[in-house]
C-alpha cells in the first residue's frame, strides 16, 4: 500500500467514525439508544416487518444488543414479535411505536434527506455508486478471510 492510499484510508475512516459518532449523538439527544434508532429506522424505512436475524445480518449489531433492544422496546409497547415462522418471529411497530417514529425517526430521516437534496443527481449518484462498491469490495474481502477461531 503507498502512503497516498493509507492516507485516503485514514481519512476515510476517521470520516467513518465521525459519522458514526454523528448517529450516536443523534440517537441519544433522542433518548434511543444507538440500536434502538437503528431498528425502529429500519423498520420505517424498509416498511416491512423484520425478524431479529435479518437486523442482525443488515446491521452487523451482535445477536445480545439486538435482543435486548428488541426486548426493551416490546417492554415499553413500541413494537410487538408475531407468530414463530421458520425459527423467526417478525417485529412490528404498534400504535406507541408508529408514534415514537413519527416524533423522533421521521424528523431525522427529513433532516437526513435533506443533506441529499443539498447535492446534484450526479454528486448523489457518484457518491452512491462509490459507497456499493465500496461494500462489495469489503464484503468480498470478509468471505476470503479465513475463520482463525480457535
Amino acid at each position: 500500500m503507498t502512503q497516498n492510499d493509507n492516507s485516503a484510508l485514514q481519512r476515510f475512516n476517521r470520516i467513518w467514525d465521525r459519522v458514526n459518532a454523528a448517529f450516536h449523538k443523534a440517537s441519544g439527544r433522542m433518548g434511543l439508544a444507538d440500536s434502538e434508532l437503528t431498528i425502529l429506522y429500519m423498520l420505517c424505512d424498509y416498511q416491512r416487518p423484520f425478524s431479529q436475524c435479518e437486523i442482525i445480518q443488515l446491521t452487523g449489531l451482535s445477536k445480545q444488543t439486538v435482543n435486548s433492544s428488541v426486548r426493551r422496546m416490546e417492554k415499553a409497547g413500541w413494537l410487538v414479535l408475531g407468530e414463530r415462522s421458520n425459527r423467526h418471529r417478525k417485529m412490528t411497530l404498534t400504535e406507541k411505536g408508529h408514534e415514537i417514529v413519527r416524533e423522533k425517526v421521521l424528523p431525522f430521516m427529513d433532516l437526513e434527506a435533506g443533506i441529499f437534496d443539498q447535492w446534484t443527481e450526479e454528486e448523489r449518484e457518484t457518491f452512491l455508486g462509490l459507497m456499493e462498491r465500496y461494500e462489495t469490495a469489503l464484503n468480498e474481502i470478509a468471505e476470503q478471510i479465513e475463520n482463525t477461531r480457535r
